[in-house]
């Protein structure tokens, strides 16, 4: 008789917690999504609701990322706090899904950091009107990413420093700065 051994996702939820610990890819959509919107479903009727989302990722795909904040609006506009903790490396769009959490309950690790960046925007056209609409797209998508840190963070020279692709924020500034309100003890 064969046996078939399934491989753990990196990405995986249980219980009330969700671990982001690989990229930010269709593993997210299969084995995150489904059980996170259950999470939210069992937690909306409770007193002091949440759900901890447990981050060590370099990131991946921002639809991905996109996702995942439309639950956590969701959440927080039915009273869940969502706790955030980043127990490793925070990039790209971890960076940007640890800062979405619940003001006041995003933890992380001294040790650890943040690489804030616009991303990748690689394209080909064959028209001037597919370059102008790929444009269009990528200028909405650094937009996006711009918005979300503004909204949740207080990084000085913001604008700038997002154009350099290797803007990593660590130590006291990511408290200071807003990208977490207390370190893991």
């Amino acid at each position: 008789m064969e046996t078939i051994t399934q491989e753990k996702s990196l990405n995986f939820a249980e219980n009330d917690t969700i671990y982001i610990h690989g990229e930010f890819d269709d593993s997210i959509m299969r084995h995150v999504i489904p059980k996170f919107d259950k999470m939210i479903e069992d937690q909306e009727s409770k007193k002091d609701a949440y759900i901890t989302v447990n981050i060590d990722s370099r990131g991946g795909y921002t639809n991905v990322l996109k996702s995942m904040l439309a639950r956590f609006d969701d959440a927080k506009s039915k009273g869940i706090t969502i706790e955030t903790f980043v127990t490793g490396e925070a990039a790209s769009c971890a960076s940007l899904l640890a800062v979405s959490g619940s003001k006041g309950h995003r933890y992380i690790n001294r040790d650890s950091e943040h690489l804030a960046h616009l991303g990748d925007a690689v394209f080909s056209s064959r028209t001037p009107l597919q370059l102008k609409r790929k444009a269009d797209s990528v200028e909405r998508h650094f937009n996006f990413v711009l918005n979300t840190y503004k909204k949740n963070c207080k990084i000085p020279n913001l604008e700038n420093e997002l154009k350099d692709d290797c803007f990593i924020i660590h130590g006291d500034n990511l408290i200071k700065w807003g990208l977490a309100d207390k370190f893991i003890k």
